[in-house]
């Protein structure tokens, strides 16, 4: 038995809607054994009866785990393919803000911000200077510097600009 209980369109894009549903699921869940082994699940469709999950792991001893824990609680279970990435997408129910960046700040500026926050450049007090991120990224302070206003310029315009 399912039951909708709500279905609202996504802020980030027309084609995206989100479902709120109750149902009896079969046990074991898929969710519930995705997460269980502490791998994010980020994806998941069914096309013609067959359920495919796309989720992140920390290593590939991880995936080696989260497969075994897979094969152990289904008797159909195939490992389609694995990639290694950067970026792994946005996990299930992560806030609509990270969507909204994710569409409007390019990958460069995400990537520039991303590196800046990993060296500690945001931290109070900062792990390392505009100096010492330039010289990390093989960049000039002032090209640095223009880039990581530019990039925030674009944070706050989502943020405080006019809808």
């Amino acid at each position: 038995m399912t039951e909708l209980v709500d279905l609202s369109p996504a802020e980030e894009s027309d084609l995206t809607y989100y479902i709120l549903a109750l149902m009896e699921e079969p046990d074991p869940f898929v969710v519930s054994e995705v997460t269980e082994v502490k791998s994010i699940p980020h994806r998941i469709r069914l096309v013609d009866g067959q359920l495919t999950v796309t989720a992140s792991v920390e290593d590939w001893e991880h995936l080696k785990r989260v497969a075994e824990h897979l094969e152990t609680s289904y008797r159909d279970f195939e490992l389609l393919s694995t990639s290694q990435t950067a970026w792994t997408g946005t996990p299930l129910g992560t806030n609509q803000l990270k969507h909204a960046v994710r569409g409007e700040v390019s990958e460069s500026q995400l990537e520039l911000l991303a590196e800046a926050y990993r060296n500690g450049y945001f931290d109070v007090p900062q792990a390392v200077t505009a100096k010492e991120l330039a010289s990390i990224l093989g960049t000039s302070q002032s090209t640095l510097s223009e880039a990581l206003r530019n990039a925030q310029y674009t944070l706050f315009e989502i943020l405080f600009g006019e809808q």
